[in-house]
């Protein structure tokens, strides 16, 4: 006697929820290795330290930035390198929506610390077009304590937004030599890009608008150049 639809209807679900479980779990172990492999590749042409665990807190260091410093999750590997008195970090941290719920998708960031201030409180969007830029200035009031900064530099306004507590000493610190570079290693990567600046720590990472994370060693490059040569000017 053939056993009844609700029986084989109630195994066929069970069979598929573990084939999509495991995917999962499968998916995040290969979404994990091949992470470790870019990140290892990236110590080993700038000669960053790869490891494969978080002893640094970096969840805690970042916790006070926008965006990024929400999310919860363990960080799972870590290239670092110090600089002189500047540490840098490169790292995942995975997205979340404003409500804390988890979003596909990941930051990579590249975050700089050292013992005295990069500069005065400030952020960075890299955006679209001029439109889009004259859009996000806009609602620059939502911004709490933050306004916006022109440069008078076209293209430069045309392509990133700033948000500073101080917009004239941040103006001074937005120099052309940083317009430029900004420019130009921004171009190197296929995600708009955000710099905040918060005290003594700085950070660079993707702006998060889709779920892909930066996935070439020439983009993590990117992110250290930027934190790097920041590093250099705001001193």
């Amino acid at each position: 006697m053939p056993p009844p639809l609700v029986i084989v209807v109630g195994i066929g679900i069970l069979v598929f929820m573990g084939v999509f479980i495991y995917a999962l779990f499968r998916g995040s172990a290969d979404f994990n290795k091949g992470r470790a492999a870019l990140f290892q590749a990236l110590a080993d042409q700038l000669g960053f330290t790869f490891e494969d665990t978080d002893r640094f807190d970096l969840r805690n260091k970042i916790r006070e930035f926008g965006a990024i410093g929400f999310a919860n999750n363990k960080v799972v590997q870590v290239a670092h390198r110090r600089e002189g008195e500047t540490i840098f970090y490169l790292f995942d941290q995975m997205k979340v929506s404003m409500s804390g719920a988890a979003q596909g998708g990941f930051y990579t960031i590249c975050l700089a610390e050292r013992a005295r201030p990069f500069g005065p409180e400030m952020i960075i969007n890299e955006v679209d077009n001029r439109m889009a830029a004259k859009m996000s200035r806009s609602v620059g009031a939502a911004r709490a304590g933050l306004a916006a900064v022109e440069t008078r530099d076209t293209a430069f306004d045309n392509r990133f937004v700033v948000f500073a507590a101080h917009p004239g000493q941040a103006a001074t610190y937005l120099s052309p030599q940083v317009r430029r570079m900004l420019l130009a290693e921004a171009a190197k990567v296929k995600a708009n890009l955000v710099v905040q600046v918060k005290g003594d720590r700085l950070a660079v990472h993707n702006a998060g608008q889709g779920v892909r994370t930066i996935g070439t060693v020439e983009g993590l490059t990117a992110l250290y150049n930027i934190a790097r040569q920041l590093d250099a000017a705001w001193r």
